[in-house]
């Protein structure tokens, strides 16, 4: 019901009774989740019931899995998901709201030239450190078996207080290359393991609005390119081994975009975007036409060769492999569209969604820093994060024309890959004095 005072609950119960039907929990390969199916799959799991063929069915049968104390695991189940939709805009607004107020502050004070000793660098760089550690409360906060909305702020306010704790106390360099890598550590390990670590995130599904039952959202896709090509360009700086990177490259398109795993043809797409553009810069390569067929080219394949593994290797058909068995039986119309629809819904977004404000703020960012240090790039940002940063801005823009709410990944990409830069910039003039590099840079 859209009536908060039902038992505050958005989600129907839906009670599967009748004969030959066990005890248990049930799910359906629309979902992939235990005790949470979708309506479309009512009317498939009737006809399959009464012995009816069902042509052009959009949902799958309701089937069930053994659950000792199920009513238990459902009254919990739904508390959760609603307490996570409840406080899931509110949260990512805030952040994005705390994200532009930490980083005026920092451009503010790079842009009058105040010169930054120990205590104001020291200070910026623990706003800006726990501001890129966010996202990885969201996470840490979901682990908690969190019902109720008490349980939910206390939980920010430990996992919060703890980063802040430790920013002061550490090396604060280190700390942003560490938590970049346990970022990437976790959010593969997620996808490892059916969203072990997100499932009940912010970040994350959210089965009230249908927008994302199992594998990598949007949300998770931005954090995900920005967090993983950071770790390639430290990666690369560490090891200079092209071999390695290729090869983790290549994995990272596997995880977000494979049937069985992140499921997420837009998110498939935009970190090929990103890994191919990387491939050229780490090859020292020019982005030119052929270069661009090159990369169509390419994105086409994976997507027709993981299409294939989902339409003829996948028991639970995704929705690439059903939406190429349409565009098979139907024509390439459907192509167009979904072309429509997903361009239709981001200006949609970009005219109402507050992320528009947090995307265009962290565009005018890197254009006046462009323009203050604009010849001192190369001095600023390690070697390998030079090659990585244009590659997430590229994956940015891709990701946002070709996923339905790609608005929010492109701001949720460009806004880490945005926090990282001021810090080092910070960081460095801190060191080194901040006139000397402006100065420098006019020079």
């Amino acid at each position: 019901s859209s009536d908060d005072r039902i038992d505050e609950s958005k989600l129907s119960p839906i009670v599967l009774w009748g004969k030959d039907v066990n005890k248990g929990i049930i799910t359906s390969s629309t979902t992939n989740r235990k005790g949470i199916v979708a309506n479309l799959d009512i009317g498939p799991t009737i006809t399959d019931f009464l012995n009816i063929t069902m042509i052009k069915k959009s949902g799958n049968v309701i089937d069930w899995v053994d659950e000792d104390n199920a009513y238990d695991f459902v009254v919990n189940m739904n508390s959760r998901i609603n307490i996570t939709s409840k406080v899931r805009s509110k949260t990512l607004t805030t952040y994005g709201i705390f994200s532009v107020i930490v980083m005026l502050l920092v451009l503010i004070t790079l842009s009058l030239k105040i010169k930054i000793d120990n205590r104001i660098g020291s200070i910026l760089e623990i706003l800006l450190i726990n501001l890129y550690s966010l996202p990885l409360v969201f996470l840490l906060v979901s682990l908690l078996n969190i019902n109720n909305m008490l349980k939910f702020l206390f939980g920010l306010v430990i996992f919060i207080s703890l980063f802040i704790v430790i920013s002061v106390k550490c090396n604060r360099k280190k700390l942003l290359h560490l938590i970049t890598f346990f970022y990437f550590i976790l959010i593969t390990l997620d996808i490892l393991t059916d969203e072990l670590f997100s499932k009940f995130s912010v970040l994350s599904h959210d089965p009230i609005i249908g927008a994302r039952y199992f594998g990598v959202g949007n949300e998770m896709v931005g954090l995900f390119l920005a967090v993983s090509m950071l770790s390639l360009g430290l990666l690369y700086d560490r090891f200079h081994n092209k071999a390695i990177n290729l090869a983790i490259t290549f994995i990272l398109v596997l995880l977000v975009g494979h049937p069985n795993l992140g499921a997420n043809i837009g998110g498939l797409i935009t970190f090929l975007s990103a890994g191919i553009y990387y491939t050229i810069e780490i090859f020292d390569k020019k982005l030119n036409i052929k270069s661009l067929i090159i990369i169509g080219i390419s994105i086409i394949a994976v997507v027709a060769v993981l299409g294939f593994v989902d339409v003829k290797l996948n028991p639970n058909t995704t929705h690439l492999g059903k939406t190429l068995v349409q565009i098979g039986n139907e024509g390439l119309y459907i192509v167009e569209n979904i072309v429509v629809r997903k361009l239709l819904m981001n200006i949609k977004l970009v005219g109402i969604s507050f992320w528009t404000k947090v995307l265009l703020f962290n565009v005018i960012i890197h254009v006046i820093i462009s323009i203050l240090y604009r010849n001192i790039f190369d001095i600023i940002v390690e070697k390998g994060v030079q090659k990585v940063y244009l590659s997430c801005i590229v994956g940015s823009i891709i990701g946002f024309m070709v996923n339905d709410s790609g608005l929010i990944l492109s701001s949720i990409a460009i806004n880490m890959i945005t926090i990282y830069y001021l810090f080092i910039i910070v960081n460095r003039s801190q060191h080194m004095g901040n006139r000397k590099w402006i100065n420098y840079g006019k020079s």
